[in-house]
Parts: C-alpha cells; sequence; structure tokens
C-alpha cells in the first residue's frame, strides 16, 4: 500500500479567538457639516471683514492681510475639543476625540445630564464627566432621541425629562429605515436643500471677497449689501433644515437642532393647516402656532404620504395660501 506523499506546506494553525465585541447593537455619531463649514468659512469671514474695515479707512489693502488667515491655527486646540465622535450601545455611551481614547459612562453610573446651551453636560456618581455638542455631529437630533431613551430617567434634568417622555409614548410606534410606517412617519429636509444653503452662502463670500478688492462705486456698495443678505439667508436657511418632523397618531411633533427643542402639537388641537405657496413649510393653528417644513422640501414618495396624511388624521381644513 502507497502512502500518500507528504505535503511540505507549513501545518494548518488554529486561529485565534474572537475577542471583539459585537457591533450590531452599536451606532457611532461623527462630526457633521457644520464643524467642516465653520472650519473653511471662519478664516474667510473674518478676513473680509478686516478687509472691508482697511479698505474702506485706508482706501488700500494692507500688507499683511494674507497672513490673518493664519490665525485660524491658534483655534486648533479648540477644534480638537469640539471634534468628536460619540458611541451609544446598549450598555454606556462614549465619546471620543482625535487622538485619544474614548471615554465611556455605564448607563447605570449615569447621575445627571443636563442642557447648558448647544451642550449636553452628562455626570457620573464619581464626578467624571461627559461634554457632547449635538450639533456638530452628523445627525445630531436622532442621537439626542436615542441618548434621550437610554439615560435613566431619574438623571435627566426637568426640560430633558418632559422631552424623554414624549419620546417614550411616540416609541411604541415601528418605524422604518424609509422614515415611514402605518403609525408614524417622520421626514427631514432633503441633503439637495443643505447643499443649497452652503452654496448660497459661498457665493455670497466670493461676491463680497470681489466687491472689496475692487475700486468702490455704487454698485459695488449694493452688491456688497446683496452679498451680505445673501449670506445672513444662507445661514438661516441651513438652520431652518437641520430639523425633522413626526406625524404620529397623537399629533405632530417638530423636533430643532439649533435652539435644540421639541415642540409638539396634538391632533385634537389643531384648528387649520396652511400651506405656504410654495409648500416648503406647513403652518398648524391651534391653542399656538406651529411651523415646520413642507412637502417640497421632502423626498416624493414622502411628499405624497404626508399629504394624505394631513388629509386624513387632522378634522382640521388643509389650505394653501395664496
Amino acid at each position: 500500500m502507497n502512502r500518500p506523499p507528504s505535503n511540505p506546506t507549513r501545518p494548518l494553525r488554529l486561529g485565534r479567538a474572537s475577542v471583539t465585541i459585537p457591533l450590531l447593537d452599536t451606532e457611532i455619531y461623527r462630526p457633521g457639516p457644520f464643524l467642516a463649514l465653520g472650519i473653511l468659512l471662519l478664516p474667510l469671514v473674518v478676513s473680509l471683514i478686516v478687509a472691508a474695515f482697511a479698505f474702506r479707512i485706508n482706501h488700500s489693502m494692507p500688507v499683511w492681510l494674507p497672513f490673518l488667515l493664519l490665525l485660524w491655527i491658534p483655534c486648533v486646540p479648540l477644534l480638537w475639543l469640539v471634534m468628536q465622535s460619540v458611541r451609544i450601545n446598549t450598555t454606556g455611551i462614549s465619546v471620543g476625540n482625535p487622538w485619544r481614547t474614548w471615554r465611556t459612562l455605564p448607563w447605570p453610573e449615569i447621575a445627571h445630564v443636563e442642557q447648558r446651551g448647544p451642550a449636553l453636560r452628562i455626570m457620573d456618581h464619581e464626578g467624571r464627566k461627559l461634554t457632547i455638542f449635538p450639533i456638530l455631529l452628523r445627525d445630531g437630533s436622532r442621537f439626542r432621541r436615542h441618548m434621550l431613551r437610554q439615560v435613566p430617567a431619574r438623571a435627566l434634568s426637568k426640560p430633558l425629562s418632559i422631552e424623554a417622555q414624549h419620546l417614550l409614548i411616540t416609541a411604541s410606534h415601528g418605524v422604518t429605515p424609509s422614515g415611514m410606517s402605518v403609525a408614524t412617519l417622520t421626514v427631514r429636509p432633503q441633503r439637495i436643500w443643505h447643499a443649497s444653503a452652503i452654496g448660497a452662502m459661498l457665493a455670497a463670500i466670493a461676491l463680497a471677497l470681489v466687491v472689496i478688492l475692487t475700486p468702490q462705486t455704487m454698485l459695488s456698495i449694493g452688491l456688497f449689501i446683496l452679498a451680505a443678505i445673501l449670506l445672513i439667508g444662507g445661514a438661516y436657511a441651513l438652520i431652518w433644515l437641520q430639523q425633522s418632523a413626526m406625524f404620529d397618531s397623537s399629533g405632530v411633533s417638530v423636533s430643532r437642532l439649533l435652539p435644540p427643542r421639541v415642540d409638539h402639537m396634538a391632533w385634537t388641537d389643531l384648528q387649520l393647516v396652511e400651506m405656504s405657496p410654495s409648500q416648503m413649510t406647513i403652518r398648524l393653528h391651534g391653542k399656538h402656532a406651529l411651523v415646520c417644513i413642507g412637502p417640497r422640501l421632502l423626498a416624493p414618495t414622502q411628499r405624497t404620504v404626508l399629504r394624505a396624511l394631513l388629509r386624513e388624521r387632522s378634522e382640521a381644513p388643509v389650505v394653501t395660501r395664496k
């Protein structure tokens, strides 16, 4: 009986046991577009303002003006502090900055959570703190809802506790990844509108720079005013677009990012649904007025479902303002 030929290759080694933690229940929120936009625009805006004052006083551009762009270098430590990623899983919440290990607080050990301006401050029983800026995170409003559902109710400040109770009421309705379900519809503006607002701001800065570098005339003054209006309008539109609207069985809830808050109106309190002529906004009239994003800003499928849902759920008339 012939022996099988020996295998000249090296024997297989047993693989090392995996010690990683499954990430199926983990979500990571990374820095969003607001931070990148601020890093890009801050040096330009400061330089334009200084150049405008210098040209108005001396009627010439200072030689040192290009070096003004280097002012962002001292801001690097501040950018390092706010450039953070947040990780949430079933065990706790973690915050990580570039070149720094993750800092984690388990959910049961969290003692207090409060809102300080745009920042959320989380503290445990031992005094360790995490400071998070939802406005600087991608999909920061979603992170806020996710975090409020996980933090123990006893640890929340009074405003955050009210917000968490509202989320608990609406959490029983299942939502599909597209944002729609039988009982609940959650909508956000399409990304193209965000890009349009950022493009308008960049165009305004470019126009202001051209006006400053050319001789002053009546036309240049008018163009500079136009650039300022366009810049302010673009910034306002970008802030307005950072919201989401939830339509469920209880009513309409609007979650805003700046200032961070959640407004709610019950269907029973609704007296009139008024759409703007362009259908970019919806104004709900009742015990108080509530304004939210309109169908024009949504994806086509959500646009159709929203119009049908308003007519089905609301007993108030739906009109389009002329």
